[in-house]
């Protein structure tokens, strides 16, 4: 991807809204932007590989905003996850091969987790809150 991270990213979102329209409304502004922005975020979590655990707090208020900005939930990840692997199937042609298709699935269901645990923290206690 190290290079290609824009048109990855392009094609990607391109899948997902092809393959899942209704979650189109969840990215109301332009996609070029937010194609550089998950760009951003891949490079970020790949260069952090070998500490995913300095993420944590980053990546459980990303989902916890997601939540609440978005409603983004599980169906959601599961399709988000499934669109890049594709997409990355896609691009890298046979340098991705069946280990970095399982390793990328591994480190998406890592972060995807992270997100959701804390979504699903902020979701338990609004419930709490509004009873």
């Amino acid at each position: 991807m190290e290079g290609k991270e824009e048109v990855v990213t392009l094609l990607f979102y391109n899948r997902l809204f092809l393959e899942n329209p209704q979650m189109r409304e969840m990215f109301p502004g332009d996609i070029k932007q937010q194609a550089e922005k998950l760009a951003e975020v891949l490079k970020l979590i790949y260069s952090s590989l070998d500490n995913l655990d300095s993420l944590r707090p980053a990546l459980r208020d990303l989902g916890s905003r997601h939540l609440r900005e978005h409603g983004v939930v599980e169906e959601h990840y599961l399709a988000f996850c499934q669109t890049l692997i594709d997409t990355l199937h896609e691009t890298a042609g046979t340098r991705f091969d069946s280990a970095a298709k399982q390793a990328w699935s591994s480190l998406l269901a890592r972060v995807s987790s992270e997100m959701q645990d804390k979504a699903h923290e902020t979701g338990r206690l609004t419930k709490l809150l509004n009873k």
